[in-house]
Order: structure tokens, then sequence, then C-alpha cells
């Protein structure tokens, strides 16, 4: 049938999301694609062979120890670092070229309440200006962006920690970012936050060196990136650290790199 109606205040969001959250995506893909997915499989190193590559991998439980791969044609699309290190063997400049890009690492906490008995004020969320002492970056609230996020009389919010400025916050356990943002949500609104009902939801996902941080020149490294890629045929890469962070970016890119591969092979 159709799909329900957003609640009145989400009519009009700029916001968007899936109803089952992001990670429906990928789940999509892996069951579109079908067996040809391995998920849960390391790439260990990239390896020049005849008319391609080799893959060496560990880590499919289906499977057992190393075993290699090969493949006609490779996108990469880890994060910078994760990439210099699988072509270092193959394209030693290119590698060098990676190893310069920077990236940011962060944590995001979920803290939801199922019963808050308070509503979130109007809006999205609010970012912490720096040079204050509030180690909270910014939040999101995700039960006033989305549909379906809360039961009815719920709250759910995210808080974004780490940066640049605060990379060392990463090293503490999950209660004590838990604890951390809870006390940041608690003196900005009080309520569900301050008492002592512990939080129905609460969750840690880390992303260390996860968020490229784009330099000056930045437009001119991708351009010697591709000069790089020339002496290596049926080599793409792809993804947040190039040419735009978001997910449309990324589509956008992995499509691009598809549609190339298509006629390098055609």
């Amino acid at each position: 049938g159709p799909p329900a109606a957003a609640p009145k205040h989400l009519q009009g969001s700029p916001f968007a999301s899936l109803a089952g959250g992001m990670e429906q995506l990928g789940s999509a893909l892996v069951a579109e694609l079908g067996p040809s997915v391995s998920t849960d499989t390391t790439v260990h190193e990239l390896i020049p062979s005849e008319g391609g590559y080799r893959l060496a991998l560990q880590g499919n439980p289906d499977l057992s120890g190393h075993y290699e791969l090969p493949a006609d044609a490779v996108v990469v699309t880890t994060p910078a670092a994760a990439a210099a290190r699988l072509v270092r063997n193959v394209n030693p400049t290119l590698a060098r070229l990676l190893e310069s890009a920077r990236a940011t690492s962060s944590a995001i906490v979920t803290l939801g309440f199922r019963d808050a008995g308070q509503a979130l004020p109007p809006g999205s969320g609010f970012v912490v200006p720096g040079g204050g002492d509030s180690r909270l970056l910014a939040c999101t609230w995700s039960s006033n962006k989305f549909a379906a996020r809360a039961p009815e009389g719920g709250i759910l919010v995210r808080g974004f920690v780490g940066g640049w400025r605060d990379a060392k916050i990463l090293e503490l356990d999950d209660g004590e970012l838990l604890d951390l943002v809870r006390r940041e949500m608690a003196a900005l609104l009080g309520g569900a936050f301050a008492g002592n009902q512990p939080p129905t939801i609460g969750h840690v996902a880390r992303w260390p060196e996860g968020t490229p941080l784009y330099q000056v020149g930045h437009r001119q490294w991708l351009d010697k990136l591709a000069t790089a890629g020339k002496t290596t045929p049926g080599l793409w890469l792809a993804g947040a650290p190039y040419d735009g962070v978001g997910i449309p970016d990324c589509i956008r890119q992995a499509r691009d790199a598809a549609g190339e591969i298509a006629r390098y092979l055609g």
C-alpha cells in the first residue's frame, strides 16, 4: 500500500532516511547481489596478476584461513589510509598520495527514552560552537527529524563527540561516553536526561579516522591521484575521501566507477 503519511511536524522536512535506518541500504544491496557478495571478509593485500589482480582475503566464516580471489578490475572504497595499504605493492606513488590524506575520528552516542515525559524543542538539533567547555560537537534530534524513530511520548537523540580537536575522547569506554553525552544533554534540556531513569536505549558507534578532512588544494590532490592511477589500469578509487563525503556523493562516485569499469571490461 501507499507509505504512511509523515507526522504533521515532519511534513516538508528537508531530512530523508530509510524507514528501517540507513543499514537497509547495504542490506538491500547484499540481498540483490546474492551469493556473489562476500561479507565479513578482510582484504589484506592487492596483488598484481596477469591481466588483472589477486585479492588476498581472510575472514569469511564459510571459508577457513587465507585465500585469494582473482579480479579483472578492482574498486577500492575504503578510507584513504586503508586504501594506501592495499595499493602499496601495486602503485607506490598512488599509495604515498593516499597516505597524505587526513581524517578525523568521532563517536556517535545514541540515547533514547521510551517515556520521556517531555518533548524535544522544535527543530532538528544543534551544533556546539568551539572554544567552550563542552566536549559535545553537535546533537541531532532523531525523533524530530524522522518518523518512527521513537514511540509516542518517547525521544531519541544522537550526540557527536571527537573530531580533530578532541580525538582522545574515543579512549573513554562506552559507559563514560554515554554518561558524558547525557550530562551535556541534562544541562541543556533537563527532564529525562537529568533524572535517575536510565535510558531505554544507550549505544555508542565509533568511527576511527572515519571522517575525511579535505585540505586546501584538494582538487589538485585528486588530479594527482588520477595521474598516478593511469599507470595501473583496472584499479579505481571511490568514496568519501575523494569527491564528496555524503551518501548521495558516494552513490554517484560508485555509479561513475561502475560505468567506467563496464567500459574497461567491455
